[in-house]
């Protein structure tokens, strides 16, 4: 399959050599920080990769100084809003547990 087939917003993939796919987190101003879209995207071209005949191996990058910085703070933020009025509403006392 060509790299055309293999269009994403927050990933590039290339084919550098025969068989190997070369996919890339391409959000290098953001130190490559996974937010809902690359996490979306990772998984699609991971599936589309594994059901490509023409790939056999894979290798995995981040663009720019770094390879991810991990999870982008702003994907987080709806849900640590909701574990914080979740911790509340249970009053001073309780305890959340999270498991």
């Amino acid at each position: 399959m060509s790299a055309s087939a293999y269009t994403y917003e927050t990933v590039k993939v290339s084919f550098p050599a025969p068989f190997v796919a070369h996919v890339e987190l391409n959000r290098p101003k953001k130190l490559n920080a996974i937010n809902d879209t690359m996490w979306v995207e990772i998984g699609a071209v991971f599936n589309q990769l594994r059901d490509d005949e023409d790939v056999r191996a894979i290798v995995l990058s981040g663009a720019g100084r770094c390879f991810t910085s991990g999870l982008d703070c702003n994907f987080l933020a709806p849900f640590s809003t909701s574990l914080l009025s979740t911790s509340a509403s249970l009053g001073s006392t309780s305890k959340l547990n999270i498991h």
